[in-house]
Protein backbone atom coordinates (compact mmCIF):
# COMPACT_ATOMS: atom_id res chain seq x y z
CA UNK A 1 0.00 0.00 0.00
CA UNK A 2 1.41 3.42 -0.96
CA UNK A 3 2.44 5.62 1.93
CA UNK A 4 1.54 8.86 0.13
CA UNK A 5 -1.82 9.48 -1.50
CA UNK A 6 -2.39 12.51 -3.73
CA UNK A 7 -5.98 13.49 -4.42
CA UNK A 8 -6.22 15.04 -7.87
CA UNK A 9 -3.97 14.07 -10.76
CA UNK A 10 -4.05 17.35 -12.66
CA UNK A 11 -0.74 19.16 -13.27
CA UNK A 12 0.05 19.95 -9.61
CA UNK A 13 -0.87 16.48 -8.34
CA UNK A 14 0.89 14.66 -11.17
CA UNK A 15 4.01 16.81 -10.78
CA UNK A 16 4.09 16.24 -7.01
CA UNK A 17 3.60 12.52 -7.56
CA UNK A 18 6.41 12.43 -10.12
CA UNK A 19 8.92 14.11 -7.81
CA UNK A 20 7.92 11.99 -4.80
CA UNK A 21 8.10 8.74 -6.79
CA UNK A 22 11.50 9.74 -8.21
CA UNK A 23 12.61 10.22 -4.59
CA UNK A 24 11.69 6.57 -3.87
CA UNK A 25 8.35 7.22 -2.15
CA UNK A 26 5.36 4.96 -2.74
CA UNK A 27 2.71 7.22 -4.26
CA UNK A 28 -0.91 6.72 -5.30
CA UNK A 29 -2.64 9.31 -7.51
CA UNK A 30 -6.41 9.33 -7.07
CA UNK A 31 -8.54 11.35 -9.46
CA UNK A 32 -12.28 11.48 -10.09
CA UNK A 33 -11.83 10.96 -13.85
CA UNK A 34 -9.80 8.72 -16.11
CA UNK A 35 -6.94 10.12 -18.19
CA UNK A 36 -6.50 11.48 -20.73
CA UNK A 37 -9.40 13.91 -20.57
CA UNK A 38 -10.09 17.23 -22.19
CA UNK A 39 -10.35 20.50 -20.32
CA UNK A 40 -11.66 23.87 -21.39
CA UNK A 41 -9.30 26.07 -19.38
CA UNK A 42 -5.64 26.68 -18.60
CA UNK A 43 -3.84 26.09 -21.88
CA UNK A 44 -0.78 28.28 -21.16
CA UNK A 45 2.58 26.95 -20.00
CA UNK A 46 4.34 30.02 -18.61
CA UNK A 47 7.98 30.88 -19.17
CA UNK A 48 8.79 29.83 -15.61
CA UNK A 49 6.86 26.57 -15.95
CA UNK A 50 8.98 25.57 -18.94
CA UNK A 51 12.02 25.78 -16.65
CA UNK A 52 10.30 23.71 -13.94
CA UNK A 53 9.22 21.08 -16.48
CA UNK A 54 12.87 20.53 -17.41
CA UNK A 55 13.40 19.10 -13.90
CA UNK A 56 10.97 16.38 -14.96
CA UNK A 57 12.78 15.73 -18.23
CA UNK A 58 10.22 17.65 -20.30
CA UNK A 59 11.91 20.11 -22.65
CA UNK A 60 10.54 22.59 -25.23
CA UNK A 61 11.17 20.17 -28.08
CA UNK A 62 9.06 17.56 -26.24
CA UNK A 63 6.19 20.03 -25.86
CA UNK A 64 6.42 20.95 -29.55
CA UNK A 65 6.51 17.34 -30.72
CA UNK A 66 3.64 16.14 -28.50
CA UNK A 67 1.22 18.97 -29.20
CA UNK A 68 -0.14 18.84 -32.73
CA UNK A 69 -1.11 22.48 -32.27
CA UNK A 70 0.74 25.00 -30.15
CA UNK A 71 1.58 28.67 -30.04
CA UNK A 72 4.93 29.82 -28.75
CA UNK A 73 5.09 32.77 -26.37
CA UNK A 74 8.20 34.81 -27.18
CA UNK A 75 8.01 37.75 -24.83
CA UNK A 76 6.35 39.57 -22.00
CA UNK A 77 4.03 42.52 -22.39
CA UNK A 78 4.83 44.97 -19.62
CA UNK A 79 2.22 47.60 -18.90
CA UNK A 80 1.43 50.28 -16.40
CA UNK A 81 -1.75 52.08 -15.37
CA UNK A 82 -1.21 55.06 -17.72
CA UNK A 83 -1.68 52.74 -20.74
CA UNK A 84 2.00 52.75 -21.72
CA UNK A 85 3.27 49.28 -22.48
CA UNK A 86 6.43 47.63 -23.71
CA UNK A 87 7.03 44.22 -25.28
CA UNK A 88 10.06 42.64 -23.65
CA UNK A 89 11.70 39.85 -25.65
CA UNK A 90 13.01 36.95 -23.61
CA UNK A 91 15.30 34.03 -24.32
CA UNK A 92 12.82 31.81 -22.47
CA UNK A 93 9.80 30.55 -24.39
CA UNK A 94 6.35 29.75 -23.11
CA UNK A 95 3.65 27.75 -24.86
CA UNK A 96 -0.06 27.61 -25.37
CA UNK A 97 -1.07 23.97 -25.96
CA UNK A 98 -4.30 22.01 -25.51
CA UNK A 99 -4.84 21.25 -21.82
CA UNK A 100 -5.60 17.64 -22.81
CA UNK A 101 -2.01 17.24 -24.03
CA UNK A 102 -0.43 19.00 -21.03
CA UNK A 103 -2.41 17.09 -18.37
CA UNK A 104 -1.71 13.77 -20.05
CA UNK A 105 2.02 14.54 -20.44
CA UNK A 106 2.42 15.19 -16.71
CA UNK A 107 0.19 12.28 -15.73
CA UNK A 108 2.20 9.84 -17.86
CA UNK A 109 5.46 11.17 -16.38
CA UNK A 110 4.10 10.48 -12.88
CA UNK A 111 2.96 6.95 -13.81
CA UNK A 112 6.30 6.20 -15.51
CA UNK A 113 8.10 7.40 -12.35
CA UNK A 114 6.23 4.76 -10.34
CA UNK A 115 2.98 6.35 -9.15
CA UNK A 116 -0.01 4.02 -8.88
CA UNK A 117 -3.15 5.45 -10.49
CA UNK A 118 -6.72 5.02 -9.27
CA UNK A 119 -10.02 6.54 -10.32
CA UNK A 120 -12.49 7.27 -7.54
CA UNK A 121 -15.72 9.18 -8.02
CA UNK A 122 -17.71 10.50 -5.09
CA UNK A 123 -21.36 10.07 -5.99
CA UNK A 124 -22.99 10.95 -2.69
CA UNK A 125 -21.29 14.24 -1.75
CA UNK A 126 -23.80 14.94 1.06
CA UNK A 127 -22.33 12.00 2.93
CA UNK A 128 -19.05 13.92 3.31
CA UNK A 129 -20.50 17.28 4.38
CA UNK A 130 -22.27 17.66 7.72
Amino acid sequence: MPKIVILGARPAGSSAGYHLAKSSHQVMLIDKDCFPRDKVYGDVISLESVQVLSTMGIYPQDIESLASEYAQIDGLLLGVSNEINHLQDTHLKGYCIPRFVFDNLLYQKAINAGCVARTQKITNIERYHP
